[in-house]
């Protein structure tokens, strides 16, 4: 066994980092370790103040004996092929007899089972082969193009591969291959281009939790020149950029600074799917660089990754980036501020936004919700978080924005009325930074009464007012809270909403909050008629508010199940 090469053992897939005696006198051989789940380690490769070898992840080692049983270095393709597609079952008996107890075995007569057997065993007409955790490591001598015909969609995830090489052996014979997975192999460094078209038929390729770096994904490109669908996640990716120990093999290749010179768009000029789910990106300046001029991108999954702000650049905002990208999911990012959440309307065909689990959530009040501000925000959006818009949806959350911002607006203007033109423009320009959108949804809904005048209640917003509920809220004996909703709020989302108003209270009585009932009367009374007054119980969480007949000036009541 050589280094680096893979081995599966006792459950876990490890890569040999080290072979020899340990301690350096010892006449034991043993291999040192480093193991893809690092629970598995000990240590760091050091063994009494002596290093053998190094791991990517502390405490991810351990050594074994090399004499150790049951440890799986690998087996090549089509051994694995014919163990999962060509049983070693005997065809001759046509009786087939179930179960363990003679008395009570069924008998069934296989008439025609011969014909399905052989019909599964055909791997010649088999279209998608599926051979991860088959412990494969190489093709092996014989030839692949005669015996898979037809095979497009091939799944080698989590083998024993450790070099493409091996996997361009593969590929390059099996010519009507377009869909490859490699997720959870891990691979040692390119040191070569791929120069025989071993991978130009490919269109969707799996890379997921391969640990392979940006540099060696971008030599691969020269190869694919066809991929459409990138699976790149998992792979602890903080940015694109080339580290010099990577490049400093291919400096005597005479094709390599022609690569370097290539743009982007030409690397993945067909690409309309990249997945960099779950890496440590942070920079999404960078990721327009790198992928904003690919003109075939629609779809850019970027969750779970380390971004704080959508950023566009002047220069930048020149130029259509993304022009025909229309999903983008952002969740469980650092996201801390609504200015990217609007930046996102530069890209012109986005409509389906996933934002789920960024810390700019916090900053909402318990009035207000994600779907509602993410709605008004984001002029072009169909699906949010995976729920389809509606118009309603989109007329009422617009309203309910327009509102709450613009008495913002005209409360700032009436505070700072006394301003001479130059500062009032300053903080003007400054609001417009954060709340562009506004413009827009005046345009579209009317603006709101001018509250700079001094006889103006700043408090009260009278355009759109009666277009939203203007409900009160009660929770046992606690202040009465008023709060404005728009009609077509969801049930279960007004649920939410009261435990948000109430949640200080709630949380004091330790209350179970899947406990929460909802009723209603239709006008303000005092509490010592209450029970004189009919209530109207809100208990089907599909249906809008609208549905209930809730009116502004009704009262919602808010209990738990006892």
């Amino acid at each position: 066994m050589l280094l680096f090469d893979r081995i599966f053992v006792d459950g876990h897939y490890g890569t040999i980092k080290f072979r020899g005696p340990v301690p350096p006198d010892s006449n034991t051989d043993w291999y040192g370790i480093e193991w893809d789940d690092p629970t598995r380690g000990k240590h760091s490769g050091i063994h009494n103040n002596i290093k053998y070898f190094e791991t990517s992840v502390e405490n991810s080692g351990s050594f074994i004996k090399t004499s150790k049983n049951g440890i799986k270095f690998g087996i090549d393709f089509l051994s694995a092929l014919s163990e999962k597609y060509t049983p070693n079952l005997n065809l001759q008996d046509t009786i087939l007899k179930f179960g363990e107890v003679k008395s009570n075995q069924i008998e069934v007569e296989t008439i025609g089972w011969e014909k399905v057997l052989k019909k599964l065993a055909d791997v010649n007409k088999l279209k998608e082969v599926g051979l991860s955790n088959s412990f494969i490591k190489y093709k092996g001598s014989k030839n692949l193009d005669t015996v898979l015909k037809m095979v497009n969609d091939l799944d080698l995830s989590k083998n024993l591969f450790n070099d493409f090489v091996e996997v361009a052996t593969i590929t390059k014979e099996l010519k009507t291959l377009i869909s490859l997975r490699l997720n959870y192999n891990k691979f040692k460094p390119l040191s070569q281009f791929f120069v025989n078209n071993e991978f130009e038929n490919i269109k969707i390729l799996g890379l997921n939790n391969t640990k392979l770096s940006w540099f060696q994904m971008e030599v691969l490109a020269r190869s694919l020149t066809n991929l459409e669908e990138l699976h790149f996640g998992f792979n602890e990716l903080k940015s694109f950029k080339f580290e010099d120990q990577e490049t400093n093999c291919f400096l005597k290749d005479p094709t390599f600074c022609k690569f370097l010179q290539l743009e982007h768009e030409c690397r993945f000029q067909k690409l309309r799917l990249l997945n960099l789910e779950s890496n440590s990106i942070n920079d999404f300046k960078d990721i327009i660089w790198h992928f904003g001029k690919l003109k075939n991108l629609k779809s850019l999954n970027l969750k779970s990754n380390k971004i704080k702000k959508i950023e566009i650049e002047k220069q930048i905002e020149e130029v259509k980036n993304f022009p025909n990208l229309t999903f983008i999911n952002l969740n469980e990012n650092l996201i801390d501020d609504w200015i990217s959440v609007d930046n996102l309307n530069y890209f012109e065909k986005l409509t389906e936004i996933r934002f789920k689990n960024n810390p700019i959530l916090t900053t909402l009040d318990a009035s207000e919700s994600l779907f509602t501000n993410l709605t008004a925000r984001l002029s072009r959006a169909t699906h949010i978080n995976g729920s389809l818009m509606t118009e309603k949806d989109r007329y009422n959350s617009e309203l309910y924005y327009l509102s709450k911002i613009s008495k913002e607006y005209y409360t700032l203007m009436y505070e700072n009325q006394k301003m001479n033109e130059a500062e009032l423009n300053s903080v003007k320009s400054k609001f417009f930074s954060i709340h562009p959108i506004l413009p827009y949804l005046e345009s579209k809904h009317g603006k709101q009464d001018d509250l700079t005048n001094l006889n103006v209640n700043v408090k009260e917003s009278k355009i759109l007012r009666n277009r939203l509920l203007d409900l009160s809220f009660k929770f046992k004996n606690h202040d009465v809270k008023k709060k404005l909703v728009p009609p077509s709020t969801k049930l279960r989302n007004f649920k939410s909403f009261c435990l948000k108003l109430f949640k200080s209270e709630i949380e004091a009585e330790n209350i179970n909050k899947k406990d929460i009932t909802l009723k209603f009367y239709e006008e303000q009374i005092e509490e010592k008629n209450l029970k004189e007054k009919q209530t109207f119980e809100l208990n089907d969480d599909l249906r809008d508010l609208e549905y209930f007949n809730l009116k502004s000036g009704c009262v919602v009541i808010i209990d738990f199940k006892k």
